[in-house]
């Protein structure tokens, strides 16, 4: 299922579908959020204490990575 919208929204449901994931991925439904808008300077960031290397996150079980379009 893909989540599409803002980050705002998009963050909303995830927190909305967070109490069916388990029957969801017993169904095979995994989520795929995509955020429209986000700009190339929000997305380059720097996170963290003072690393400039993207960090390797694992997502949750059933949620794919966040792929930015905009």
């Amino acid at each position: 299922m893909i989540l599409a919208g803002s980050k705002a929204s998009v963050t909303r449901a995830l927190q909305r579908a967070e109490r069916y994931r388990t029957e969801l991925l017993k169904r095979g439904v995994l989520l795929f959020p995509v955020i429209f808008g986000a700009s190339q300077k929000d997305q380059t960031k720097p996170r963290g204490f003072g690393t400039r290397r993207a960090a390797a996150s694992v997502p949750s079980v059933g949620v794919r990575p966040t792929l930015h379009i905009g």
